[in-house]
Formats: C-alpha cells, structure tokens, sequence
C-alpha cells in the first residue's frame, strides 16, 4: 500500500514535523511512529499508546467542505492552548484509509493533519508502576515488601 505523508503538530511543545505512514495503517501504528521520530522513549517514561491523536479538520460549517487546520501565525497560540475539542479523537483501532480520515486525502500546502497529546506524566508514571506491579514484580516482592 501507498504511504502518505500526514503533518504533525503537538499540544505543548509546538513542534511541527512530517510522519510518513502506510494509507491503511491503523492509528496505533501512527502512534508508534510519531514516538519513535520525537524520539519520546529518551524523554519521557510513558508508551506510545498514551499519545491521544486528533484529526486536525473540522467540519465546514452549513454545507461547506471541511478543511485541514492552517500552518500560520495561529497555529502557535493552539499549540499553546488548551485541547480544542472541535478536533475529533483518534482511535488506536481506527484505519487511516476511511474516506472519512484520509482515504481520499490529498497533499496540500502548509496544513496540519494530526494534533498531538502527550500524557500528563504523573498518570504515565502511575500506569506503569502499576504495570510493573502486575507483570514484573517478583511475587516475594509484593508479599513480603520492600525491604
């Protein structure tokens, strides 16, 4: 299958940068792939499935054609901002090659196509102590405590 090019922006940082992924890739793969080019794993200690994805089109008001957000001057203060929920959530099982994503999608000039969320790190930390607790601790561990 084809790859396509999607523009990426991220809530916080203000970091604007390109992910090539396969059409039919699920949003879980675009996940993995936006983690490994930030290059997350060396920063932070949460997974790439914690990143919340959102398409960055809304829909064209009174019959109007929906249109992917502007990379302009307004795109900082977004960035800066809260999470605009006029952006519809991606879901990690979602396929990107629904009409309605981007299966009929078509590179255009300074867009933006993918917000990005990152976790807030004290949640991340308690989820994987707790996966630690489940998966890996030694059952002695956990009987006995810590010494």
């Amino acid at each position: 299958m084809a790859e396509v090019e999607l523009e990426c922006a991220v809530y916080g940082e203000g970091t604007v940068f390109p992910v090539k992924i396969a059409r039919d890739a699920k949003v879980s793969a675009l996940q993995e792939a936006i983690f490994d080019k930030k290059r997350y794993q060396e920063r932070y200690s949460f997974a790439a499935s914690d990143l919340t994805l959102y398409f960055a089109k809304k829909k064209g008001k009174k019959g109007k054609k929906s249109k992917w957000l502007k990379d302009d001057d307004s795109l900082d203060e977004l960035l800066s901002g809260k999470i605009d929920t006029a952006y519809k959530k991606m879901r990690p099982s979602w396929k990107l090659n629904k009409p309605e994503y981007f299966g009929d999608f078509q590179l255009g000039e300074e867009e933006i196509h993918v917000l990005v969320e990152l976790p807030d790190e004290s949640e991340a930390e308690v989820r994987q102590y707790f996966e630690y607790l489940h998966h890996d601790c030694p059952k002695q561990v956990l009987l006995r405590g810590p010494e």
